[in-house]
């Protein structure tokens, strides 16, 4: 008896360190962070003109720090954070041109966030290199070019 409670509770507390990694592990991969050699505005500009330098449209820019979020609510302040909406025409029409992807427009266009943090400033992405393998062949391989386009604006947004 007493070695099938032993196993009970072993298998008990094996599900719960998995699930706990598990959901650690799925925030940090579902995000690509990029720590910036540059001060805060200086790395927006750059990300911006990054896309544009890659073919991208700049579609908007959201300061989240204290504008937006102020309006909404009173629960505090963010510090310092911008959202900015970049978009791959020629990539969004391949995909939402099929009446069967449509749902992929809430993911459109693709955002980017530019925020301080511990006293540094990075840029986040949705991983979407990761996210790519969820989706069927036609909508895998145009994420696929945004992943590698995104990635190729950032970093060079970002070299020194």
């Amino acid at each position: 008896m007493r070695f099938i409670i032993g196993l009970l509770v072993g298998a008990a507390l094996t599900a719960i360190a998995g699930y706990t990694v598990m959901k650690s592990s799925a925030a940090d991969m579902m995000f690509v962070e990029y720590k910036s050699p540059y001060g805060y505005e200086e790395t927006i500009e750059k990300v911006k003109q990054g896309f544009l330098d890659n073919d991208w449209k700049v579609i908007s820019e959201s300061n989240f720090s204290n504008k937006l979020l102020k309006k909404l609510t009173d629960a505090g302040e963010t510090g310092r954070l911008t959202g900015i909406k970049v978009c791959r025409p020629q990539h969004a029409l391949n995909i939402l041109k099929d009446d069967n992807n449509k749902q992929f427009a809430t993911m459109m266009p693709c955002g980017v966030a530019v925020f301080e943090k511990n006293g540094n400033v990075y840029v986040s992405t949705l991983n979407i290199g990761m996210m790519k393998a969820m989706f069927h062949d036609d909508v895998n391989e145009i994420m696929g070019h945004v992943a590698h386009e995104t990635q190729t604006a950032i970093n060079g947004a970002l070299a020194k």
